[in-house]
């Protein structure tokens, strides 16, 4: 690994490390032993610019694309304000029952979490999914 690398790694480690400590060590705690060896690291710094979005916007109703570490996040954010549900979706079943196994029973009022297959298209030299 080149000195740049090591340099790179050296800064994104930091950066996460400040982060975490900003999340909800609770959900983080619970979540960390439910998740599979092949399930993507959570990235803090996204993580901690949803859930303040979530917490200071206060929506009633939140839709995701894509569950995983963000949906249990999200939920907590939901939850703390007491007000709204979120709405999870994904593409993949294994991906979508991840993230419910993922899921702390006390958010589990707060969040929806579904399947919906979809079908990747070539629509004119476009990705599109139907």
């Amino acid at each position: 690994m080149s000195l740049r690398s090591r340099i790179g790694w050296g800064i994104h480690s930091i950066i996460q490390n400040h982060y975490r400590r900003q999340v909800s060590a609770r959900v983080l705690e619970h979540a960390a032993t439910r998740t599979g060896p092949k399930a993507y690291p959570p990235q803090f710094v996204d993580l901690v610019r949803l859930t303040r979005f979530v917490r200071e916007r206060k929506p009633t109703v939140l839709w995701e694309f894509g569950a995983g570490w963000s949906t249990q996040f999200l939920a907590q954010a939901v939850a703390d304000n007491g007000v709204g549900h979120l709405y999870s979706m994904d593409a993949a079943a294994q991906w979508a029952a991840h993230a419910r196994a993922m899921l702390p029973p006390w958010l589990e009022p707060w969040v929806e979490i579904h399947h919906s297959a979809v079908e990747k298209q070539d629509v004119g030299g476009t990705c599109a999914f139907k």
